[in-house]
């Protein structure tokens, strides 16, 4: 029996377009979508990226002090992938450039831009019309203050003969300071290190007993403040900031240094203290809250007496080092035998 050719014809037509159909239904568009949803840097605490997409650009700011160099962002995206990848360390110092890629093929760039707080700058407003002095912060935001503080020794204890305890009367001049006593004769042998990161604030170059003395005080953003002082040989950096000061005169005064710069726990600041002339050997070492003033100024009769920048904010640092640092300072003899180990502000 033959088939009508007409039909055959008909069965092709119909076979052609419903495998079409099909091939139609079961590959659909792929999809365009290609933005960046979320960007977090791992930082402490972490910071959230700020997306900007119609300039297609991601800022975030992260606290003062932290490394960019080696970021790790989490990054949320739509599409099928992004380059660099979520979670790999990235140098920030630079903008850098983020590539989405859509299911289509298609691409989209961000620039990724970090940026770093600046420093909290804190001044002293001396005392005005009856009104005490007062530290306050003058710009930027303090880092949050540790619950607990602990300071590196700011030079190696097992040389220390005699601890000077700060808040006392040491040759009839009020001391908020404290210091370390070594052998004597023996100046050329101590070294001084910064005890906590801070910014280099202020330094002074002046003369007692016939010798250069070099002090210089640090400011660390969170409201720590610290002083060295009778520092007699500097390490090559901190003689370098020295010869930038005054010439050296009677006066212990003061010179506020050029702001970004900054030290490390750790870092040497001199190799020699105190006097060769006589061989007294030793430094002072002071502490300071900036951001409140100690219980001792709660007396209104001590603080008219001590209203200044260091006394109403300086802290017993002896209690401020490590456990087996602290045991050791405070078993050490006092350097003053008229005022022993006493502090009117410790307690």
């Amino acid at each position: 029996m033959s088939i009508d050719p007409k039909i055959i014809l008909l069965v092709l037509v119909l076979e052609s377009a419903l495998t079409g159909c099909k091939t139609a239904s079961s590959d659909p568009p792929k999809s365009s979508a290609k933005s960046l949803t979320a960007f977090t840097l791992a930082t402490s605490p972490v910071v959230t990226g700020v997306i900007d997409e119609s300039a297609l650009t991601v800022s975030a700011t992260v606290p003062f002090g932290t490394t960019v160099s080696a970021l790790i962002p989490t990054i949320t995206h739509s599409g099928d992938s992004i380059s660099p990848a979520s979670g790999t360390a990235q140098n920030f110092g630079t903008p850098v450039v983020y590539t989405v890629t859509a299911a289509d093929g298609s691409t989209q760039k961000y620039t990724v831009t970090v940026n770093v707080k600046p420093d909290a700058v804190w001044i002293y407003n001396p005392a005005s019309n009856g009104i005490p002095g007062s530290w306050a912060l003058q710009s930027g935001t303090a880092a949050g203050f540790p619950a607990t503080l602990v300071l590196a020794a700011p030079c190696d204890l097992s040389r220390v003969t005699n601890i000077l305890y700060p808040g006392q009367y040491r040759s009839n001049d009020y001391k908020a300071h404290g210091g370390f006593r070594f052998a004597n004769n023996t100046n050329d042998s101590v070294t001084v290190t910064a005890p906590y990161p801070a910014q280099i604030y202020r330094a002074s170059r002046y003369i007692e007993a016939g010798e250069t003395q070099y002090l210089f005080d640090f400011i660390n953003g969170m409201g720590l403040m610290y002083r060295l002082d009778h520092l007699l040989t500097l390490s090559a950096r901190f003689q370098a900031i020295a010869n930038t000061l005054p010439p050296a005169t009677a006066s212990s005064a003061t010179t506020f240094l050029p702001s970004g710069q900054y030290v490390t726990t750790g870092e040497t600041i001199a190799t020699g203290v105190g006097f060769k002339l006589t061989g007294n050997t030793g430094f002072d070492w002071g502490v300071y809250d900036l951001r409140q003033k100690n219980k001792a100024s709660l007396n209104a009769a001590w603080l008219a007496a001590h209203d200044n920048e260091q006394a109403p904010y300086a802290l017993f640092w002896l209690n401020l080092l490590s456990t087996s640092d602290s045991s050791l300072v405070n078993s050490l003899p006092p350097g003053s035998t008229a005022e022993g180990k006493t502090s009117d502000y410790y307690p």
